[in-house]
């Protein structure tokens, strides 16, 4: 499948900076190490709690000097920080294959959750393994509480593979969560989708508390169409993102969208 995601570079600082009015710096953090380590998501919630998600390979420095090391390929950091950029608690998920976490929200409880996709298995606490697939991609939504305990989690995946790319909140509680697929996907019991073509986008609401999925919508055609974020407003609308090519229909049905692309790709919202 398609990856929008090419920030790779031999060493890269994953800095957060807190600005005054002024634009005055007040404090940067570093998480470095001697291979590769991305940023992906920063999320801040009403009580100032900072959450970050890290992708890294090898050893990296968090704080004082404590050391993470992946488990094979690339493995997850979850940080929690305060306001001030006082490190709370880091947690690091992962398995001895590629897993990348994509995006993150922190609600207004207190509670994070994170999206990605990994391989064969994903090491999420002790004793707490979940599995997936090792020839191809499965994504996973996790919720953690304040201390960074897991609250629970849920697997989508599919024939082919299923990359989840964006996480937020509504007004009512609910999560929205957006991404991309192949083949025929499993979002949950009596929730199954099967792409058109190529690969098509998704569009699902999971229950917060349970992470029981209770919408879901597909957007696709005979081609290939990607998206790599989304957004909701305060009336619970969702935005969404994404590129397609040649000819789409966003509201399949007797009243019909179609839309055609001027060249190789158009750009959607």
């Amino acid at each position: 499948m398609k990856s929008f995601n090419h920030c790779h570079f031999t060493l890269l600082l994953w800095l957060i900076s807190s600005f005054l009015s002024a634009q005055d710096l007040k404090w940067v953090y570093k998480i470095g190490g001697p291979t590769a380590e991305y940023g992906t998501g920063v999320s801040i919630n009403s009580n100032q709690n900072i959450y970050d998600i890290t992708s890294f390979m090898g050893t990296v420095s968090v704080a004082n000097n404590s050391g993470f090391t992946s488990r094979g390929a690339e493995d997850i950091l979850i940080r929690k920080s305060s306001s001030l950029g006082i490190l709370q608690w880091v947690k690091q998920i992962g398995g001895v294959k590629q897993d990348v976490a994509y995006d993150v929200v922190a609600s207004a409880d207190d509670h994070v959750f994170i999206v990605g996709t990994f391989r064969d298995s994903l090491f999420l606490d002790t004793g707490l393994i979940l599995e997936g697939s090792q020839d191809k991609t499965s994504s996973f939504v996790l919720k953690l509480s304040g201390t960074g305990g897991v609250l629970w989690v849920r697997k989508f995946d599919s024939d082919i593979g299923v990359d989840i790319k964006s996480i937020t909140t509504s007004g009512n509680g609910e999560l929205v969560v957006s991404g991309n697929f192949e083949g025929t996907a499993n979002f949950g019991a009596d929730f199954s989708i099967i792409s058109k073509g190529g690969t098509d986008i998704f569009i699902s609401k999971l229950n917060a508390e349970t992470g029981e999925t209770i919408f879901l919508r597909q957007i696709g055609s005979s081609d290939s169409e990607y998206t790599n974020h989304h957004c909701v407003d305060g009336l619970n609308n969702i935005y969404v993102i994404g590129e397609f090519r040649n000819a789409l229909d966003f509201n399949p049905g007797p009243e019909e969208a179609i839309f055609n692309t001027k060249g190789l790709t158009d750009i959607f919202l």
